[in-house]
Formats: C-alpha cells, structure tokens, sequence
C-alpha cells in the first residue's frame, strides 16, 4: 500500500493521500491491464498533480512496473 504516515509528514492534503490510494488501487488492486489502469487514472489527472506524476513515471519508464 502507500506510505500514508510519510505523505502527511511531507505536507500532503488528506485529499491528494487518498487520490493516491485510489491510484495505487487501480494500477495494483483491480486487475486492470496497465494500459487500462493508466486511461483509467487519467481522469484524475488535472485535479491531483501528484497522480500526474505517478502517471508521467509509469509511462516514462524503460523497464515498466512490477505488478
């Protein structure tokens, strides 16, 4: 799961934290194919930055995620 503890003492809003975990649900949880995982997540996008980058890591990646 996501390190909930270490995102609030860097200042994360309760918001963005749970975006995150949605996100992590999503792409580990669901049983999505990563492409569909990501269209999934894309909604998200313009409202959490920090699932933009999550989003822009995953796909930049050379060697992908393990899943």
């Amino acid at each position: 799961s996501i390190n909930r503890e270490g995102l609030k003492r860097r200042g994360f809003s309760v918001e963005s934290i749970a975006a995150l975990k949605r996100a992590y649900r999503v792409l580990y949880r669901q049983g999505n194919s990563l492409e569909a995982a990501l269209a999934l997540l894309e909604t998200e996008r313009d409202t959490f930055p920090e699932v933009a980058r999550l989003l822009d890591f995953v796909r930049s990646s050379v060697r992908g995620i393990v899943r």
